[in-house]
């Protein structure tokens, strides 16, 4: 009897049935969790590209004095549309990520005035305040898009969501489990002109007044 157990023993040490999907038990969820890994990895890289090219393309507005122009605003907002400067500016924003869902508890922007770069780089270590933070208050942000020649500085908060925890290590960790991306643009306004500068077509007129544009 002991020889036969011992005999059994033996041939089960010996014989490779299952052995692959033995292997494959242990190595297929591995693999499958690197591969949704790097699919995660791309889609938050690529969430960081849209965000810093909305973050720069709502900079421009700024820096040409779009952002400040009459037409800017809905002179007659309809329910649901912008009415100030800030609402308007935030929703070119969330219009340029829309595709990644809604912005009202994703996405919050500020726009703020600094008197020259010296300025900036004294005042501007400040941190920016995100969506999901106490102290966030939309109204609260500062949106101060200046005037012509002043600096400016762009930034735009924007939480995310991961599977994987380790994917986007470089990215602020929140107590919700989401991601904060804060893209920033820093610009000095173009010399625009004001509503109520001289038209340069009307120097084509030869007009005096032109001379000190």
């Amino acid at each position: 009897m002991i020889k036969q157990f011992k005999s059994l023993l033996k041939e089960f040490r010996r014989s490779r049935l299952g052995a692959t999907a033995i292997e494959s038990a242990f190595i297929i969820p591995i693999f499958f969790a690197i591969v949704f890994s790097c699919f995660e990895v791309g889609n938050v890289f690529f969430k960081q590209s849209v965000i810093e090219q909305a973050a720069h393309d709502a900079a421009r507005q700024v820096r040409v004095g779009r952002a400040v122009a009459a037409d800017y605003l809905n002179e007659s907002p309809a329910p649901g549309q912008c009415s100030t400067g800030r609402e308007c500016f935030y929703d070119e924003v969330c219009n340029a990520l829309d595709m990644f869902g809604d912005c009202d508890q994703r996405l919050s922007i500020e726009v703020r005035q600094f008197e020259d770069f010296a300025d900036l780089n004294a005042n501007g270590a400040d941190a920016m305040t995100c969506p999901n933070s106490p102290e966030y208050v939309f109204d609260a942000q500062p949106y101060e898009p200046g005037n012509r020649n002043e600096v400016i500085r762009v930034r735009i908060c924007y939480l995310i969501n991961t599977f994987n925890p380790a994917v986007g290590v470089n990215l602020k960790d929140n107590d919700d489990g989401t991601k904060s991306i804060v893209a920033i643009a820093i610009h000095r306004n173009e010399p625009y002109l004001d509503e109520d500068d001289i038209n340069p077509n009307d120097c084509l007129d030869g007009d005096s007044d032109c001379n000190d544009i």
